[in-house]
C-alpha cells in the first residue's frame, strides 16, 4: 500500500523575524488564556496546505513547486500587526501578517493553486491571507483577554526579509507537537530584484 505524506508548501521566515514574533507571542501569553502555542523557531508562512497525499503524488507535486517557483524572483516581505481568525467572536487562531508590497506572492499562490488542482489538489476556497500562525485558541477560557492585547499589537512591526526559496515540508504530528521536514527547497530563480 502506498504510504500517506502529510506535508504543506510554505515560506520560512528568518531567525530575527521569528525572535520578534516571539516577544509579542509573550505578550499575548500575558492573557492566560487556553491557547497552544506555536514552536516559533521553526516558524512559516504557508502557501498551501495539501493533507495527506499518496506518496506517488508528492513526487509530482514537488515537480509543480519548483515550476512554479522558478518563474519567481525572490519577494521582499514585512512582518506587521498581529490579529485573528474569526476577527470578531472568540478567537480561534492568533497571527501576525505579513505583507509584499509588490504583490508577486499572492500570483505566487495563485499560480501553484491552479497547478495543482491539475493533480487533483482542491483549490482553496478562501482567499489567500498571508500570515504566521502564533497559536491556536484550545478552549474559550479566558480568551475575551486576548482581544485587548491583540488590539495593543495592531501596528506592531516584526522586521522585514527576502524570501529566496519555496519549501515543499512533510510535517508528522507527535503528542510533543509537529515536526517538519523539508522534501524539497525550490529556489525562486526567475530574474530581477525583489
Amino acid at each position: 500500500m502506498d504510504e500517506r505524506i502529510r506535508c504543506f508548501v510554505a515560506l520560512e521566515v528568518d531567525r530575527e523575524v521569528a525572535g520578534a514574533l516571539g516577544a509579542a507571542a509573550v505578550e499575548l501569553r500575558q492573557a492566560g488564556a487556553d491557547v497552544k502555542w506555536t514552536d516559533l523557531a521553526h516558524s512559516h508562512l504557508t502557501l498551501k496546505f495539501l493533507g495527506e497525499l499518496p506518496e506517488a503524488l508528492v513526487a509530482q507535486v514537488r515537480d509543480v513547486v519548483e515550476s512554479v517557483a522558478r518563474g519567481y524572483a525572490p519577494v521582499r516581505l514585512l512582518y506587521r500587526r498581529v490579529g485573528c481568525f474569526p476577527p470578531s467572536g472568540p478567537p480561534r487562531v492568533l497571527w501576525a501578517g505579513c505583507e509584499d508590497r509588490e504583490g508577486r506572492l499572492s500570483l505566487l499562490v495563485r499560480d501553484l493553486e491552479t497547478r495543482l488542482a491539475l493533480l487533483g489538489i482542491p483549490k482553496e476556497s478562501r482567499g489567500f491571507q498571508a500570515h504566521v500562525t502564533l497559536g491556536r485558541v484550545r478552549s474559550p477560557r479566558r480568551s475575551e483577554r486576548l482581544r485587548p492585547l491583540l488590539a495593543s499589537l495592531a501596528d506592531a512591526e516584526f522586521g522585514s526579509q527576502t524570501v529566496a526559496e519555496v519549501v515543499l515540508f512533510r510535517s508528522e504530528l507527535r503528542p510533543q507537537g509537529p515536526t517538519y521536514t523539508a522534501l524539497a527547497r525550490c529556489p525562486l530563480a526567475a530574474g530581477g530584484a525583489a
